[in-house]
């Protein structure tokens, strides 16, 4: 055996934090993202495009305007859900291109934008559920190693 046992379930605490912690990151990152984006103003779209975000792995921007405080302002968003084939992409764009659009504006800082704001719920649920395993896996270190009482 490489590693003893103590050693394992110290890396599985380790490793479970390490896990929790990004996934806490993402998640606050995402809610102050979309806290900031909270005015919403109509967009016009200039240009729709089917990109290749990884080998195999589709996704779908737009480019946009907006009017802001008597402005104009360029955005850009990537679309979520990432498509399989390019195909599949295609064809949500037609339905894409021919619904309107509103983007989603920061006010203090108007060339932030986003046509799509991405929800933190996912992140804060993916979070909560790791620093579970993780308590978990600490109580059982602290069972098995420490005798408490």
């Amino acid at each position: 055996m490489i590693f003893s046992e103590k050693t394992l379930r110290a890396l599985l605490i380790a490793g479970s934090g390490a896990v929790s912690l990004l996934l806490w990151y993402f998640a606050l990152s995402t809610l102050v993202q979309n806290i900031s984006l909270k005015e919403p103003v109509s967009a016009k779209i200039s240009q729709w495009e089917v990109e290749e975000v990884k080998t195999d792995r589709y996704a779908l921007r737009a480019l946009y305007n907006y009017d802001f405080g008597g402005r104009t302002y360029q955005g850009n968003t990537l679309f979520q859900p990432v498509y399989l084939n390019e195909f599949s992409a295609i064809a949500d764009l037609k339905r894409e291109a021919s619904s309107s659009k509103t983007a989603w504006i920061s006010p203090s800082n108007p060339e932030k934008s986003t046509l799509e704001k991405i929800s933190s719920l996912n992140f804060i649920v993916r979070a909560f559920i790791s620093t579970l395993v993780m308590v978990y896996f600490i109580l059982i270190y602290r069972r098995k190693y420490f005798k408490l009482g």
